[in-house]
């Protein structure tokens, strides 16, 4: 009875202290308070079966998918944590069973069963526990947008972030707990067990498995992940199927174009805050050469353009396709800007300096690998393999289609690695111009932000002061080259760096769409189009969100 009254007091001790990380009092209503006294009974079984190591683990487990649910999910449901009730205690009995079966073997059975229970441990514990991490290190919670984003994003991209915000705290409590683990373990292999007929937990785990098969609708931290990437995958196969079907001209659509020899350049920005720019009147001067460019009043800066989404998935879905908020199409159901421009005969190139990691990877590198001409400047893509550049690497074969003159029409889209973090990562050494002398903002309120935000602002301002260079280049160029020609430059969503959220969509602000829209026509153009032209100058005070860049592009390009 004394064994049982400690057990009692562990466990439910460790249960409050998981209500109080979870923040949600509900866990402490009576139908909850039936977990950990089930608990308490199987964890003194198993102790007093000698596998006190196993219940010890299985309830570790228990607590880690209790504590991730209730920090990311719906607060107050109790069938998903009695489902994890469930999946632990039969997780622990089949351990114990297994260890019984290990102990015929002698030291070497143990040893390959301590393996295989350590093994088995942390694969059913990564998930809780990056669910517990996300929720403690951001502030929010999973969704859906967080997993798409997850599925879109490269290897180095997000080794990038765990570098960029994953606490070294996170990375020793994932030490520690996997050292707790294989500790509990190996003095499993070493502690005796009672004689135990192994009839008794073989019953006991098909009564938990029956049991378990009624709840698997209830195991949303596992089911929730797996539903997002399968509607990933889902999607992407629809939106190929679609473009294949484009292609073959199975699907019909009208589109012309009369006039020829003009040439219209899209650049795409990444992760763009117009507050940020000198352009847009912030505090320091980030963009001279844009701003010498509007002196010749000629560039056309909208006032208020805004993103669709705060994820570049999900904003490029739209902007590149007729896919948008008011229409409600889906992308994978609709026609991209390169199909319109293959189907009316206008030749089409695509430069990036993103990761593609392959042709059908993600919605984005669909799009791409429609062009007539893709030329990928990072490494692991396509035949054209570099190491990591700067954004100016995109000018060498930006020039070269240029130089090409050809009564054909054309438009070259180029997407820049732009302002993505790591900041500091995205300007060479010489554009480390801004730091803690020339603040742009009140000094007071500079100072109030704390050295770390300090720096990430001044990396960050640093990263606009180079694109500035890199897309004044490619206008430059651009305007070098003569005739019929216009520019667009608009960023997929803003970031907010000043809160530190960088645009993560659960800790929304609307730094995160704010963005630039910036265009330019030669005088050919404005020439040949005064409408178009005229429709656009007039309207750049008015509210423009990038989804509608597809009808744009439509509108204004050859």
């Amino acid at each position: 009875m004394r064994e049982f009254t400690k057990n009692v007091l562990l466990i439910f001790s460790s249960w409050f202290l998981c209500v109080y990380l979870s923040d949600n009092e509900k866990l402490l209503n009576f139908r909850f308070l039936i977990l950990p006294s089930i608990w308490s009974v199987v964890y003194t079984y198993l102790r007093m079966s000698g596998f006190g190591y196993v219940a010890s683990v299985g309830y570790l487990i228990f607590l880690l998918m209790c504590l991730a649910d209730g920090r990311n999910f719906d607060h107050g449901f109790f069938h998903p944590h009695f489902s994890y009730l469930i999946l632990s205690v039969g997780f622990a009995l089949s351990l114990m069973l297994i260890y019984m079966y290990a102990n015929r073997f002698g030291a070497h059975g143990a040893r390959w069963a301590s393996v295989v229970g350590f093994l088995l441990s942390v694969g059913l514990s990564i998930l809780p526990f990056a669910y517990i991490v996300y929720s403690f290190q951001l502030g929010g919670g999973f969704s859906d947008d967080v997993v798409y984003s997850i599925m879109a994003t490269d290897v180095r991209e997000s080794l990038e972030f765990g570098r960029t915000f994953l606490s070294p705290m996170w990375v020793i409590v994932g030490a520690a707990f996997m050292a707790i683990v294989l500790v509990q373990k190996l003095k499993q292999e070493t502690s005796g067990s009672r004689k135990i007929p192994n009839i008794v937990p073989a019953v006991q785990i098909m009564i938990i498995l029956v049991i378990f098969c009624t709840q698997l609708q209830y195991f949303r931290l596992y089911r929730f992940p797996a539903a997002c990437i399968l509607t990933y995958y889902r999607e992407l196969a629809l939106f190929r199927e679609m473009q294949e079907r484009l292609e073959s001209n199975k699907i019909q659509f009208e589109a012309g174009k009369e006039e020829g020899g003009e040439t219209f350049v899209v650049v795409i920005g990444e992760s763009l805050n117009k507050n940020h720019m000198g352009l847009y009147d912030y505090g320091r001067d980030t963009t001279p050469l844009l701003v010498e460019h509007g002196k010749a009043g000629d560039l056309l800066v909208f006032q208020r353009a805004y993103s669709s989404h705060t994820l570049t998935s999900e904003t490029l879905s739209l902007s590149l396709t007729e896919a948008n908020q008011q229409n409600g199409k889906n992308y994978f159901d609709s026609i991209s800007i390169l199909n319109v421009l293959k189907r009316v005969g206008v030749e089409s190139s695509w430069i990036t300096n993103q990761v593609l990691q392959g042709e059908w990877d993600n919605n984005i590198s669909i799009i791409a690998h429609q062009a007539d001409r893709l030329v990928p400047y990072n490494r692991w893509v396509g035949s054209v393999v570099r190491t990591r550049d700067s954004d100016e690497v995109v000018l060498g074969a930006y020039a070269d289609m240029l130089s090409v003159k050809s009564e054909k029409n054309r438009v070259i889209f180029v997407h820049l690695m732009g302002n993505h973090w790591r900041y500091s990562g995205r300007y060479p050494e010489s554009y480390e111009v801004f730091s803690d002398t020339n603040e742009p903002i009140d000094r007071e309120a500079w100072l109030s932000l704390g050295e770390e935000i300090r720096q990430q602002v001044n990396d960050y301002d640093n990263s606009v002061l180079y694109n500035d260079f890199v897309v004044s280049s490619l206008l430059s160029l651009l305007k070098k080259s003569g005739g019929v020609s216009g520019f667009i430059y608009i960023s997929d969503h803003g970031e907010d760096v000043y809160g530190g959220r960088e645009h993560h969509a659960q800790l929304f602000t609307f730094d995160m769409i704010e963005i630039p829209m910036i265009v330019w026509f030669s005088d050919q153009y404005r020439e040949r189009y005064p409408g178009k032209y005229s429709a656009m100058a007039s309207h750049t005070d008015e509210l423009f969100c990038n989804d509608a860049l597809y009808d744009t592009l439509i509108l204004t390009s050859p």
